[in-house]
């Protein structure tokens, strides 16, 4: 029979409980304490968070989680993982959690889901664990779910706005080229092939020959300002075309930069303006030709206009000499003592001195029709004046016996008027020699 412990054995015992006990309290309050840093921890991480047991029941879903699909935890835990979420049979997770379950790390592709119940969409990306417990056995898996759903929405629009500017340097009318920082080709664009020739296979990773030696100073020095960070605009040069023509072409080039917003190329747009050039240098010959004739016609103008000037000057003293040669004609016809008419082709009056308007009234503007003579007086001066109108010259003695009565007797000149060509009319005088006869 064991001896009973002395009283000192006792305290040492009880003392020795105490320090257990103490330890044992101190150890749950830190158990507690990490639990609930644990828990802020895992409330609080910007990641999703979840726990499955063995037969895929969720153990563990956190704030991260509720806010991404809308399911609050005491809506799911407890529930097996593809009732609650059949999208995880489509997209292949089962089968991660059963190699995790297995003992691998495994990691998901780009996810996506769609939550039915709370309508909610997006992407995820989840790595998978074995859950393993204090003695080493596996009893679940623990997931963390990243949401891209940010980054695939910035990839699909990078896609698209890719796929635009793709679609524009398919359909550019201009010739593209891009270009990496050592100048090599990286794309050209359907444009460049047709109007130069080369196309992407050929040129892809290797430098374009086709500048004309006498264009590489400028070329060079155009080069040079891009690499200073300018941008080349609607610059003027030369390239060559596969098959050895020429082109006069305009084009703008700029730097595109990497990442690290370091220089990672350039890309230029070329614009062929042969048809242009030729058309400005025949507008230009058009135009110095036209400059020509405008100077020469202008000098015949100048020309014109002196000589009209001067046809004017002589015109105008023309006029006045025949302005003076009518008046001293008039004077002369009005101072002679007789009578003095004339009649154009028309066979109307347009001339009478004022003797011959006393002895036959105004006759201007009238035909000889109805003379103030008898009838063979006027027979016979209708006839005179039909011989002269015919172009000959009459002369005679005439007896007029006037209708009042009277006779008179006259000495009688009717004459063609003539220029060099045909002729004007009749000029005719009437000599009173009544008095002679008497």
């Amino acid at each position: 029979m064991a001896a009973k412990p002395t009283y000192e054995e006792l305290e040492l015992r009880i003392e020795e409980l105490e320090r257990k006990v103490f330890g044992r309290k101190l150890s749950e309050e830190a158990l507690q304490a990490s639990a609930e840093c644990l828990d802020t921890l895992v409330s609080s991480v910007s990641n999703g968070i979840i726990v499955y047991d063995d037969k895929f029941r969720y153990k563990l879903w956190n704030n991260f989680m509720e806010k991404l699909t809308g399911m609050r935890a005491e809506n799911v835990l407890g529930e097996i993982a593809f009732d609650l979420f059949p999208h995880l049979h489509e997209e292949g997770i089962d089968k991660l959690l059963e190699r995790a379950l297995a003992g691998e790390t495994v990691k998901s592709g780009d996810t996506p889901y769609h939550i039915t119940g709370t309508d909610k969409t997006g992407w995820v990306h989840g790595l998978y664990s074995p859950h393993v417990d204090p003695s080493g056995n596996i009893v679940g898996v623990v997931a963390i779910v990243h949401d891209i759903s940010d980054r695939k929405r910035a990839e699909d629009m990078l896609r698209d706005s890719e796929e635009r500017h793709r679609l524009l340097l398919e359909v550019s009318p201009d010739p593209i080229v891009s270009y990496n920082i050592e100048g090599k080709t990286i794309y050209v664009n359907p444009a460049f092939e047709q109007i130069f020739g080369w196309s992407l296979d050929e040129l892809q990773g290797k430098r374009i020959d086709f500048v004309p030696e006498e264009n590489w100073p400028e070329t060079k020095e155009a080069i040079n300002r891009m690499l200073q960070g300018l941008k080349i605009q609607l610059f003027e040069t030369r390239r060559l075309t596969k098959d050895g023509r020429i082109l006069d072409i305009q084009l703008s080039s700029s730097l595109f930069f990497d990442r690290d917003e370091k220089p990672a190329g350039n890309i230029v747009i070329l614009r062929d303006i042969t048809v242009q050039k030729r058309a400005e240098e025949e507008l230009r010959k058009a135009h110095d030709e036209l400059e020509q004739r405008v100077e020469e016609r202008t000098a015949e103008l100048v020309l014109i206009n002196e000589n009209l000037q001067q046809e004017i000057v002589d015109r105008q003293h023309a006029e006045a000499e025949l302005a003076k040669s009518k008046a001293m004609f008039k004077a002369v016809v009005e101072s002679l003592p007789f009578d003095v008419f004339a009649l154009d082709l028309d066979n109307r009056y347009f001339l009478q001195n004022s003797i011959c308007k006393k002895n036959w009234g105004d006759l201007i503007g009238k035909c000889p029709e109805d003379p103030p003579v008898n009838k063979e007086a006027s027979n016979l001066w209708m006839d005179n004046n039909r011989r002269a109108l015919s172009g000959e010259t009459v002369t005679g003695e005439v007896v007029y016996d006037r209708l009042d009565g009277g006779r008179n007797f006259y000495y009688n000149i009717i004459a063609p008027i003539c220029d060099e060509k045909k002729k004007l009319g009749i000029v005719g005088v009437l000599v009173d020699i009544s008095t002679l006869k008497e």
